[in-house]
């Protein structure tokens, strides 16, 4: 990291400005100082080693796919709640496309959730790595 422009801080995360490192490259990430991170009170977080080797990784060519789906599309009628959230498993980390919504057909009924979170009447939609739960404001029909 050359400067503080190379680290973009988002949440409880530090990310290092990728545009410099190569696939296969070996780096050194070294901690400078005892205080380099700190909490909401100012206490210093404990970083037991002067510094890491990392090897930076190819990109993965391959799309994400969908592994499982809570409730699942079958025939055989699964008993789930109305109100239950519908979970999508991937097989690797995805994240949201902007501007793009989740469309949920009930009966007549169209449910067109956006990804963004900005409708939550419409209801909302969660990443955390390769899990999407997607909750709909209304509950839906049994089937």
């Amino acid at each position: 990291v050359q400067s503080s422009s190379d680290l973009i801080f988002d949440g409880d995360s530090v990310h290092v400005v990728t545009r410099d490192l190569v696939p296969g490259g070996v780096y050194t990430l070294r901690f400078e100082g005892r205080e380099l991170f700190v909490d909401d009170v100012g206490l210093a977080a404990d970083i037991p080693m002067e510094e890491v080797e990392f090897r930076v990784l190819a990109d993965d060519p391959s799309p994400p796919v969908l592994f499982q789906q809570v409730p699942f599309n079958t025939t055989i009628e699964a008993s789930l709640g109305v109100s239950s959230n519908i979970t999508l498993y991937f097989s690797k980390v995805v994240r949201a496309v902007p501007g793009s919504e989740v469309v949920i057909l009930d009966g007549d009924k169209v449910i067109s959730i956006p990804v963004n979170n900005s409708a939550p009447l419409r209801g909302s939609i969660e990443i955390h790595g390769s899990i999407v739960t997607i909750d709909p404001w209304e509950d839906l029909n049994y089937s």
